[in-house]
């Protein structure tokens, strides 16, 4: 089973978070794009010479199933029509059309995205459902996309009912950006049918007809426009200048890669809090994880009980004072500590309302 990001210009894939699937796996047509000013003339033309001995020249024809009459004349004309009811069953058909030779297979559309359904916590969720449906009706599927935007200086408290998610949409906090994203990888892990996905995508990039994602807000109360983030797709969890690493990259940097311990305290940017409470979330693939708050103990945790195994979630703590200190620490296979740690501001409404 595969994983991936995909990068606006180069997609790249990581080990599975669960077991590899018995068989073969399909292979994929991908189509790379490239920009000079992303890599330098010697490895732009290393890439691209790579590209051309690996790709073979090849084209897709994409026919719509929806209506099988209109369907039915472009599929005999490629296919038996023993072929025609493997596809249907949910198998792969090889075929040869003249010259041509190809492989058929039916892919099921997600219209449960970050424009639809993924407007609430409970749309999100849609995407489990819709992967037990798609499953009931052929024995593997792959997923070509999912994501969220998340503007990694923009936070709530309350990210459902602030978030704005749909084409235009102004803000989209970093924490929305993050339950997607969990929602999504959760279901990706309990699906062992599920046999390569894709994350869209590693680099936020410029759409010069979109203005969304574009507030700023690190208290969780005065949000305000920056005209820099307009023209945006926020959907990376790598900012644009490459320099601004979002939580959802931790997410998966815990789950794909074993070898490196990671602890990782989200929502570290928002800074500025009107709440009392502290809800401390964090993105790690240590086996046990220890919570301080100001110097002192806070709980143990020694299990995520979700499916990942990465996303630990600490029972509430309460402000103290004004700047409240937050570490985690677990230990690594070697016995090394690995920590992370945080401070954050208490402010009154009044004071955040400016």
């Amino acid at each position: 089973m595969g994983r991936a990001i995909t990068s606006w210009h180069v997609p790249f894939s990581f080990p599975p978070c669960s077991s590899t699937l018995p068989g073969t796996l399909p292979y994929l047509a991908m189509k790379h794009r490239f920009e000079k000013d992303e890599l330098n003339e010697i490895k732009y033309r290393n890439v691209v010479i790579h590209r051309q001995n690996s790709i073979p020249t090849s084209q897709g024809m994409f026919v719509c199933m929806d209506n099988g009459s209109e369907a039915a004349p472009t599929l005999k004309a490629y296919l038996t029509h023993l072929q025609i009811h493997d596809i249907k069953k949910g198998h792969e058909a090889h075929f040869r059309h003249g010259d041509e030779v190809g492989t058929a297979f039916i892919y099921y559309d997600n219209e449960n995205g970050w424009y639809s359904n993924c407007k609430t916590p409970e749309g999100a969720v849609h995407f489990d459902d819709m992967l037990k449906r798609l499953l009931a009706r052929t024995p593997y599927i792959a997923i070509s996309e999912y994501g969220s935007g998340a503007n990694p200086f923009c936070h709530s408290d309350n990210p459902a009912k602030t978030t704005r998610p749909s084409v235009g949409g102004a803000r989209h906090d970093e924490e929305w950006g993050n339950i997607v994203h969990e929602i999504h990888l959760k279901s990706l892990c309990s699906n062992s049918r599920v046999q390569f996905s894709t994350g869209w995508i590693l680099f936020d990039f410029a759409v010069g007809a979109r203005r969304e994602g574009y507030m700023l807000c690190n208290d969780g109360v005065n949000a305000k426009v920056d005209s820099s983030y307009m023209f945006l797709n926020d959907k990376g969890i790598v900012s644009r200048d490459r320099k601004v690493k979002k939580d959802a990259f931790y997410l998966y940097k815990a789950c794909w890669n074993k070898k490196e311990p990671t602890v990782y305290i989200t929502s570290r940017r928002f800074t500025e809090r009107t709440s009392d409470t502290i809800y401390v979330k964090v993105y790690s693939n240590l086996h046990d994880l220890t919570l301080y708050h100001n110097g002192r103990l806070a709980e143990t945790l020694h299990a995520t009980n979700e499916p990942t195994g990465v996303i630990w979630n600490f029972s509430p703590i309460t402000f103290e004072k004004e700047y409240d200190e937050i570490m985690v620490e677990g230990t690594d296979a070697k016995g090394q500590k690995v920590q992370d740690k945080i401070k954050l501001r208490h402010i009154s409404k009044s004071i955040a309302v400016r």
